[in-house]
């Protein structure tokens, strides 16, 4: 049993309106009613809402966690690069001494033996005007020096300065590009060559001259000194005048 409100008349808890003023009544059925249906609703949403945080924070570790095996993984490549720049290659504790750095080019370098086969095969037999291993005409001292090194020496010959890489020489023109090369042998005596390679077709001496084709396109000459060979080089073929005037 509940009053009303306004005039004080008992009145039955499910009625709408007082029986003696007319004032309308709440429901407190429906209130209630209303009241749990809000409040099942606010725990449905706390409960999603909980699980959505769940779900973000797992996606945050995840996201986290690959970032830090990105890193890591970088590290891990950035530390291989720098031992292997600074100390294989540079100056740390296990750094290439300088000995095994010219090692090193020297390898690149030819050598060449002159009292072979191949050499009267491919050389003495064989146009090469425009260069030999690898050493070409044209070349900048740039490009000589990217692919071979440092010149191993420097010799003095008629035409001038040679550089020499191991077993090839090469003279610098005047525009700073390859105009000769050469090869020069170690301790290959004249009559050593000669019964190799046979007798020249021109002999002085200071020069052995080999040109018995006078239309192969190339001319070998052999630089003499002290009875030693001193440079070889094969270069485009001179005149027969000329080379009748040799003799």
């Amino acid at each position: 049993m509940k009053y009303c409100p306004n005039c004080g008349n008992k009145i039955d808890n499910t009625q709408l309106f007082c029986n003696k003023c007319g004032k309308k009544l709440e429901n407190t059925n429906q209130k209630s009613t209303d009241y749990k249906y809000q409040n099942s609703q606010l725990v449905s949403n706390n409960s999603r809402n909980g699980q959505s945080r769940r779900n973000n924070s797992k996606l945050i570790i995840i996201i986290f966690s690959i970032i830090i095996f990105i890193m890591i993984v970088l590290a891990l490549l950035f530390g291989g690069y720098y031992f292997y720049k600074n100390i294989v290659l540079g100056n740390g504790s296990i750094n290439i001494s300088q000995n095994d750095n010219e090692t090193t080019q020297n390898n690149r370098q030819p050598v060449v033996n002159v009292l072979s086969s191949d050499f009267s095969e491919n050389f003495m037999n064989e146009d090469n005007t425009g260069g030999y291993e690898g050493f070409n005409i044209g070349m900048s001292k740039k490009e000589i020096q990217s692919n071979f090194g440092e010149p191993s020496n420097s010799i003095s010959m008629d035409i001038g300065n040679v550089e020499q890489y191991n077993d090839i020489g090469v003279y610098y023109g005047i525009d700073g590009t390859v105009s000769s090369v050469y090869v020069l042998p170690e301790d290959t005596s004249v009559s050593d060559f000669k019964q190799f390679h046979g007798d020249p077709t021109v002999e002085t001496e200071t020069q052995l001259v080999y040109d018995d084709n006078p239309n192969n396109g190339f001319t070998i000459f052999v630089n003499i000194e002290n009875g030693e060979i001193q440079s070889i080089e094969n270069t485009y073929q001179i005149d027969e005048d000329s080379l009748d005037n040799m003799e």
